[in-house]
C-alpha cells in the first residue's frame, strides 16, 4: 500500500514539474519578445530623430573668396608684374583668379586682366601692352560658384619711354626757320613752359611775322620723336608741331600726326630740333608743306 502511493506521489510531481517548465519557457519567449519589441522601436525613434536632425542641418553659405594683391614689381615702359594671394575660397573652389588693370580707378574688370591658374593660396601674375609713362590702377581677383572677389586696388606708373637716339637727319634746313608759301620765315628760340599750346615743355619759336612751336609732354631727350594729333593725348614718344603764319592775316597751322621730329639735346635747357617735309594744315583751308628747324641756345 505505502508503495503504492509512493508512486502516486512521484507521478503528480513529475507532472507539477512538466507544467512548471512548461510556464518558465512560456515566460522566457514573453520576456525575450517584450525586449525585441522595446528594442525596434527605440531604433525607430533614433533613426528618426537622426532623420529630423539632418533635416534641420542648415548647409554651409558660400561666399566669394577672400584675396589681397601683390606688390607691383618689375615696372617697365610696357609691362609690370603682381599676382594676388587668395586666403579664403569662401567655401566653394576656385576656378579662375588673375590680375585686372586700367588707367581709371573706378573699372571694370573686363577691360584688362590675366587668368593664372585655380585654388587657393599665392599666384603672380605679369601685365603686358601698357603704355609707357602712365598710371594704372590693377587688383587681384578670384571666382568660385557664388562670384568673384576682389583684392585691394594699388596703383603704378609705368617707365617713360626711350626714343631712338641713333638717326640721321635727312634734310638740312636753316637754324630757327622755316619755309612757308615761298617765304622764309625765322625765328629767336627759346626753350620752357612758356608760350605752348598743347604740351608741358618745348621750343618757342616767335618771328615777325610767324610763330612756331615744338611741344612735349614731357621734357625732351635726344631722340627721334612721332606727330601726334593736336587733339588727341600726346605720349612720351610723341610731340606736337604747330604754328602761326601770315603776319596781319595769320591763320593757325597744325601739322598731320605720324611724321618724324628729330631731336638732339646739347645741355640743360639747349635743343635743335628738325624736321623734314611736315605738311602743315591751317583753319583757312590752306596747306603747305616744309622742312624746319628750332634751336635754343
Amino acid at each position: 500500500m505505502t508503495r503504492t502511493i509512493n508512486k502516486l506521489i512521484y507521478k503528480l510531481k513529475k507532472k507539477v514539474m512538466k507544467k512548471k517548465n512548461k510556464i518558465w519557457i512560456y515566460t522566457l519567449i514573453v520576456m525575450g519578445f517584450a525586449v525585441f519589441l522595446i528594442y525596434s522601436c527605440k531604433k525607430d525613434n533614433s533613426s528618426n530623430n537622426n532623420a529630423n536632425n539632418n533635416n534641420n542641418i542648415t548647409p554651409p553659405t558660400v561666399q566669394e573668396p577672400v584675396l589681397t594683391t601683390t606688390i607691383m614689381s618689375n615696372i617697365a615702359q610696357t609691362i609690370a608684374s603682381s599676382g594676388g594671394n587668395i586666403t579664403s575660397d569662401g567655401g566653394a573652389a576656385v576656378t579662375a583668379r588673375g590680375v585686372c588693370w586700367s588707367t581709371i580707378a573706378n573699372f571694370s574688370p573686363a577691360d584688362n586682366s590675366t587668368t593664372n591658374g585655380t585654388g587657393t593660396g599665392s599666384f603672380s601674375s605679369n601685365m603686358t601692352g601698357l603704355i609707357p609713362n602712365t598710371t594704372y590702377y590693377v587688383k587681384a581677383y578670384a571666382t568660385n560658384s557664388e562670384g568673384t572677389g576682389y583684392g585691394n586696388i594699388l596703383t603704378f606708373k609705368t617707365l617713360a619711354a626711350i626714343p631712338d637716339t641713333v638717326f640721321t637727319v635727312l634734310c638740312s634746313p636753316q637754324a630757327n626757320s622755316i619755309n612757308f608759301s615761298g617765304q622764309l620765315q625765322t625765328f629767336g628760340t627759346s626753350y620752357g613752359t612758356n608760350g605752348l599750346l598743347n604740351g608741358n615743355y618745348g621750343l618757342v619759336g616767335n618771328g615777325s611775322y610767324s610763330d612756331l612751336r615744338i611741344e612735349f609732354s614731357q621734357e625732351p631727350v635726344t631722340g627721334k620723336y612721332i606727330t601726334s594729333d593736336p587733339t588727341s593725348f600726346m605720349s612720351p614718344t610723341q610731340c606736337n608741331v604747330n604754328g602761326t603764319f601770315g603776319g596781319t592775316m595769320s591763320y593757325h597751322y597744325d601739322t598731320s600726326a605720324g611724321d618724324t621730329v628729330y631731336v638732339k639735346k646739347n645741355g640743360t635747357g639747349k635743343y635743335s630740333m628738325t624736321f623734314c617735309h611736315l605738311t602743315f594744315s591751317g583753319s583757312s583751308g590752306f596747306t603747305f608743306t616744309s622742312d624746319g628747324n628750332l634751336t635754343s641756345q
